[in-house]
């Protein structure tokens, strides 16, 4: 699969922004961008997704690369190419994520299922930057017992924020408290 793209677009003339991206839900990358991230009316963004091809859910949503591609053309009053390298997809995608299971099956004589249990540590990245990034913590939830007639399920999945350097185990709010100072501490900021 090609990596994700996108070519930001400023028009002054029409005060709108044009998105050249890689997207399987244009109408819903803009809606995101209009709304949630720029405040703007929808009709003041379009969106332009050309043959995509497969993406098995990776380029189906806004990434940050998106919005900053659309504000540096404006900027720069000029269009603004951004290319993902294939190695960073793999850390960047929505869908590039590990989940860690452990599952115990229970079975009767004959081989029937009669229950399982599971047990997920799932890696959501760093950055979550849409509610798909959080997939991975219930995505796999239905697919567990398949076809099968399985009675009982419990599954219990706890969401990792992964960097390269740590892990921070988060539920309701993560453990380590200096979390959200690490980027700008990192820049030299307070």
């Amino acid at each position: 699969m090609e990596p994700r793209g996108a070519i930001g677009v400023w028009d002054p003339g029409e005060d709108r922004f044009t998105l050249y991206a890689d997207v399987q839900y244009p109408h819903r990358v803009r809606q995101a961008l209009a709304t949630r991230i720029f405040k703007i009316p929808e009709s003041k963004i379009r969106v332009i997704a050309g043959d995509v091809g497969g993406g098995f859910g990776t380029k189906g949503w806004q990434y940050p690369e998106h919005r900053l591609v659309l504000l540096a053309a404006k900027k720069l009053r000029r269009p603004v190419k951004w290319t993902c390298e294939r190695s960073e997809a793999i850390q960047a995608d929505e869908h590039a994520r590990d989940n860690v299971s452990d599952a115990e099956l229970a079975l009767d004589k004959d081989g029937k299922f009669l229950g399982l249990r599971v047990k997920t540590l799932a890696n959501v990245g760093a950055y979550i930057s849409s509610e798909r990034n959080l997939l991975a913590t219930f995505g796999n939830v239905g697919t567990l017992t398949g076809t099968y007639d399985t009675p009982a399920a419990h599954v219990e999945v706890l969401a990792v924020i992964t960097l390269a350097d740590q892990h921070f185990v988060c539920g309701a709010e993560c453990i380590e408290p200096e979390f959200h100072n690490r980027p700008s501490r990192a820049a030299g900021q307070p």
